[in-house]
Order: structure tokens, then C-alpha cells, then sequence
């Protein structure tokens, strides 16, 4: 299958984790990996240029594991949408776009969403037929009433939503396409130690030793 990443990777480092495994895995194409933007103001990168740091930190990733010039990468806009019917016209959903239309292949598309969802929804709004040749999937959304309950102080719109709820609106609201969601109650499940993480991952070579280096500044970040 093809995978357009799409991702804050200014942000929380589980993002380079889950770009890691999509470009060491052999049975999916990366056409490009976008790279966009956190809410403003976020504790991780609170600059006005999130995009294009979340780009460098594609690229530091990409050098580390020898794919410099191997991978297209995309930047997308560093602001949300300010209304869920007006889109922005970036580099990235021009990308998605032009992706999802494209003729001389049949291998599915996915677009894997670990943030927010500016980008897919702009592509929507600029060219609603592309709803009909992607599949997109979100990591986002609170819990599903009647089905989970929120974290202990959970906030009451989950954190990848606030970063750009009018593009939530956009895709759930104002279009057709397919959207696999993973809400909070699913992701917080997603769980490893800090044991397994130094002797499954930090010794596994200059990824390994760079990944778990990631997690290091978060638990600096904390203790400060």
C-alpha cells in the first residue's frame, strides 16, 4: 500500500517512533512525509514556525537512518484553518492531492494522521473527489460516549484535536472520506517501559541510541 505520513514531529518524539517503523517497514510506500504544525503556543515547539522545524527533525531522522535524499518530505502550513470551509493552500495538501489522483497505479492510499488535520482537510476542501481514492487514519478524538471514559484530569477535547479543530469539523462534517479513528481511549494503550526501552531500544544501533535519546529530553522536560 502507499502511506503519506502526516505528522507534528516538533512535538512529542512518539512521532519519530511511528515514522521509524513506516520507513523500515517493507510492505508499504511513502510517496512523502508531511510534516505540520502543534497547536500555538505548544510546551514542545511553541514558535510560529512549527512546520518547518517539525521538517528539520524529519530530516535529522532521515539522516540517521542513511535515507537522506531517499524521502520526499513536505511542509505544511504552520496555522490551522480559521474556519472549517475555508482551506489553506499549502505545498503539502497541493501533495496530497496530486498523490490521490494519480492514474498509473492501484496500490491503495493511506494517510496516516498523528496530529492534527490541517493538511488532509484542506485537500479535502480544494478537491472533494479525492475523498473517494484515500483512506485516512487519525490518531485523535476523545472517547466515544457509552464506550470509555476519559483519563483522570483528561481535558475535555483531546489534545491532536486543539490542534486545529475547525480541520476535525472539516473532515468529519464536510466530507465523505474514509477515516479510520483511533481515539484517546485506544491510543493511551499504546504503552512501553523505560526498562524495555534501554535493552530494546537504545542499544540497537545509532536509531536505536537516537530514538531513545529523543524520550531523554521529554523526561528532562518533565523533571524541570
Amino acid at each position: 500500500m502507499r502511506v503519506i505520513v502526516d505528522n507534528d514531529f516538533s512535538g512529542d518524539p512518539d512521532d519519530l517512533f511511528q515514522l521509524a517503523h513506516h520507513l523500515l517497514s517493507p510492505s508499504v510506500e511513502i510517496p512523502f512525509v508531511i510534516a505540520s504544525h502543534l497547536a500555538p503556543g505548544d510546551g514542545f515547539d511553541p514558535s510560529p514556525v512549527q512546520a518547518e522545524n517539525a521538517a528539520r527533525k524529519v530530516h535529522e531522522l532521515l539522516a540517521v537512518m542513511n535515507l537522506t535524499d531517499r524521502v520526499r518530505v513536505v511542509t505544511g502550513s504552520n496555522v490551522g484553518l480559521s474556519s472549517p470551509l475555508e482551506p489553506i493552500r499549502s505545498a503539502a495538501a497541493e501533495a496530497i492531492i496530486e498523490e490521490a489522483l494519480r492514474q498509473e497505479t492501484d496500490l491503495p492510499l493511506y494517510v496516516a494522521l498523528g496530529g492534527g488535520l490541517t493538511e488532509l482537510a484542506s485537500a479535502l476542501l480544494l478537491e472533494p473527489a479525492i475523498a473517494e481514492r484515500l483512506t485516512a487514519v487519525w490518531i485523535g478524538g476523545r472517547e466515544h460516549e457509552g464506550l470509555a471514559v476519559p483519563p483522570p484530569d483528561g481535558d475535555t477535547i483531546e489534545y491532536n484535536t486543539t490542534i486545529d479543530p475547525n480541520a476535525a469539523f472539516t473532515v468529519f462534517n464536510h466530507s465523505s472520506v474514509p477515516l479510520w479513528q483511533v481515539p484517546r481511549d485506544t491510543f493511551r494503550q499504546c504503552l512501553i517501559s523505560w526498562a524495555e526501552i534501554e535493552t530494546r531500544v537504545r542499544p540497537v544501533g545509532a536509531l536505536g541510541a537516537y530514538l531513545a535519546g529523543s524520550l531523554d529530553l521529554v523526561r528532562e522536560l518533565a523533571a524541570s
